[in-house]
């Protein structure tokens, strides 16, 4: 029982169902005793009739009544609608209720535990006659006639409720062949549903659910990219390393000293882009590690303290122009891998002996980092495809996984942030890339 209950209770069908089918039954009660009112006192109404026009008979024929009383039926068919005649001139007792000075009109009086309609008439010859009838029975006649008028109604109470459910069943036919159609396994795995076939009631869910069905189709996408990707760049260094093993033995001892330098350098490469993958991957997760409050002074002078054996390596001029210290709100280890990211891609495709420079500002209710280095740029063109991942440029000729800019953009579109590129320039020559950070401040 509790178990129906609940399923009701969650049903709109049901529970529209219910509440009309209840609507129903109320206006139907309340009609039935308007109704069943209305035709009693109809019915006593036509009675009044009766006795007025019996009276109007009796004046305008100039009948007489020859005896105290006379008791006649209305029609030959219903012998209990009685009219009784008296001449209030000879009463047939010493009652004083039907009294000779008695109002030419209606009136109901109580007789010997009865209770009689009464109504009176004068002749042309003077002689007052009032008829009369029992109003117990004019109450019978009145009830059944409303009861007769009462059974229409009763009877069609539950053929309306019927025919409402069964209604409400059909219009409820859309969504039962929309949960079908959902169910229905298909080979084209960007299935959509038809928005015109639908209710208007439902159709912006239907468009909802065909914009998420499209949204998840895009990120399966991206996922089989992605997978593909990561498979093709883990498998030719792999390869390179497994050749490079096998021919170590055959080598000179002269020579194996280069080679495992090679072997080193393809390791720590493999190392570099399966810690990138797993980057990745977790910044496209939801983040499971609480938000702190960050300086973002503090991570910049950390990132650029670790690389600085990079930045000597390649004789590069690092410095920070401008600082204004701000606070945002993030995880610390994705506000160290965006700034750590964006910092060592200028020092890997600065050119020897050149110059990076971060600094950090507040703009509006954002805090801005921005990197700018004197390499090569990035052409025009391909300024919104290098935040895909693996996507590396066609005039890249540093060695990478590609997944830098794409794990940035992925944490900062997760943190409400945004990163702009563009290609920085000076007297009409390209000065390098200019990286644009902007987190929303705490």
């Amino acid at each position: 029982m509790d178990g129906i209950k609940r399923r009701i209770g969650r049903s709109i069908r049901a529970r529209l169902s219910a509440w009309i089918s209840l609507v129903v039954v109320i206006i139907s009660l309340i009609s039935g005793v308007l109704s069943f009112t209305v035709s009693f006192y109809e019915a006593h109404e036509l009675q009044d009739d009766q006795l007025r026009q019996f009276g109007a008979l009796i004046k305008r024929q100039g009948i007489t009544l020859q005896g105290a009383s006379l008791d006649l039926a209305v029609n030959n068919i219903d012998h209990e609608a009685r009219i009784y005649l008296r001449d209030l001139s000879h009463p047939l007792s010493d009652n004083e209720e039907f009294a000779h000075n008695m109002p030419d009109s209606f009136s109901t009086i109580n007789e010997q535990h009865k209770s009689w309609r009464v109504y009176v008439v004068e002749t042309v010859n003077g002689q007052r006659i009032a008829l009369t009838q029992d109003t117990a029975l004019r109450n019978e006649i009145a009830r059944d006639s409303a009861l007769r008028a009462l059974f229409p109604l009763l009877f069609l109470v539950p053929i309306l409720v019927t025919l409402i459910n069964f209604i409400i069943a059909r219009m409820f036919l859309p969504v039962s062949r929309l949960a079908e159609e959902l169910n229905r396994p298909s080979s084209d795995e960007r299935c959509r549903i038809d928005e015109d076939s639908v209710p208007d009631e439902i159709q912006p869910f239907v468009v909802s659910i065909n914009r998420l069905l499209s949204n998840l189709y895009e990120s399966v996408e991206k996922q089989k990219r992605f997978i593909a990707n990561a498979a093709h760049e883990l498998r030719t260094p792999i390869t390179a390393l497994c050749l490079q093993a096998e021919t170590l033995d055959a080598e000179e001892r002269s020579d194996r000293e280069v080679k495992f330098k090679r072997l080193r350098a393809g390791l720590n490469r493999t190392k570099i882009l399966l810690e990138q993958l797993l980057a990745h991957a977790r910044s496209q997760d939801e983040p499971k590690l609480p938000l702190e409050i960050c300086s973002v002074q503090q991570y910049t002078q950390e990132v650029i303290a670790d690389l600085i054996p990079h930045v000597q390596r390649k004789q590069i001029d690092i410095g920070m122009p401008y600082i204004e210290d701000t606070n945002v709100r993030m995880i610390p280890i994705d506000l160290y891998t965006v700034v750590k990211n964006i910092v060592d891609n200028a020092i890997r495709y600065t050119p020897l002996g050149g110059q990076v420079d971060v600094s950090l500002r507040r703009r509006f209710e954002f805090c801005e980092i921005c990197v700018l280095d004197s390499g090569p740029g990035i052409p025009e063109h391909e300024l919104v495809r290098v935040k895909e991942p693996f996507f590396r440029g066609s005039e890249n000729l540093e060695q990478g996984s590609g997944l830098g800019l794409a794990i940035v953009s992925q944490i900062l579109s997760r943190a409400g942030g945004k990163m702009v590129l563009s290609n920085s320039v000076d007297g009409g020559r390209h000065h390098g890339l200019k990286v644009q950070i902007f987190i929303p401040l705490a």
